[in-house]
């Protein structure tokens, strides 16, 4: 069985979600995956001003306005693919049928676009690190201004005590044999608990990936999060994977302030995956 074999695309019809979308269709393609996406529609209860219109009435017209919406992404990007896919809409603010949907066993795998505010949120957005911190399945982030050309170099952020729950390695290690991905694992210590060796010796990614497309990284760091990110910056990966335990990394990517200028260089797509 694929480890990837359904994944969820929520879609807004923004200009984000259409380029993660195109994200998701070169997952899916290659890994002969289906698509579901899926739009939320959050009913608006009516005011003075809009009194005669009844829940009804403004439930056909919201229907009737995503029904338009959708035909012009069919035409724009659907079309020239022939994947398998459903869109699927939803009454409910957005991150509440996102998370109940990704949390529903159907999904390997969540792609979904982002706008960050400032800071760190700019990987995220409020709506993805939502999603992120609450469902229990690899979530890509893709900002707006990111564009596709394969994943030729991945970067995997770890620790040797934090290798990821094994179904969601499978679904990375599925994409970037896909990809036919260069891996790096970068793993973050505290050098007085446990020397370079010893986290050598405790490694178990060999397995998951393709021979020859694997090496190891060793850094100490007191700040992991700005030290990793500093270290994105330089690579350039097509992919930054964040291997999170506990969602301490996460929560620390969400809620620090990085002064790091390079930061504000930094637009790459993100992969979430659970430990």
């Amino acid at each position: 069985m694929n480890p990837v074999d359904n994944i969820l695309v929520p879609i807004d019809f923004s200009e984000t979600s259409r380029n993660a979308l195109k994200y998701a269709i070169a997952i899916a393609e290659k890994a002969g995956a289906r698509l579901t996406l899926a739009h939320a529609m959050r009913l608006i209860p009516p005011t003075p001003s809009t009194h005669r219109i009844v829940p009804g009435d403004l439930k056909s017209e919201l229907e009737e306005s995503v029904k338009a919406q959708f035909s012009i992404l069919k035409e724009d990007i659907l079309d020239f693919t022939e994947l398998q896919y459903e869109f699927v809409t939803k009454i409910g603010f957005s991150i509440d049928v996102i998370e109940s949907m990704a949390s529903s066993k159907v999904y390997d795998l969540v792609v979904m676009g982002t706008n960050g505010a400032t800071g760190l949120n700019k990987f995220f957005g409020s709506t993805t690190s939502a999603i992120i911190k609450e469902v229990d399945v690899p979530v890509i982030a893709i900002p707006p201004e990111a564009s596709f050309h394969g994943f030729n170099y991945v970067t995997v952020a770890s620790d040797y005590e934090n290798l990821g729950e094994p179904y969601a390695l499978q679904v990375l290690a599925s994409i970037c044999n896909d990809f036919d991905s260069e891996v790096t694992i970068v793993n973050y210590n505290n050098p007085d608990k446990i020397s370079e060796e010893e986290m050598k010796g405790n490694l178990k990614y060999d397995s998951y990936f393709r021979e020859g497309k694997l090496k190891y990284e060793f850094k100490s760091s007191t700040d992991v999060v700005e030290s990793l990110l500093e270290y994105a910056a330089e690579v350039e990966p097509d992919l930054l994977v964040m291997i999170h335990k506990n969602r301490g990394m996460i929560e620390s990517l969400f809620h620090k302030s990085v002064t790091s200028k390079t930061v504000d260089n930094i637009n790459l797509p993100v992969m979430a995956i659970p430990s």
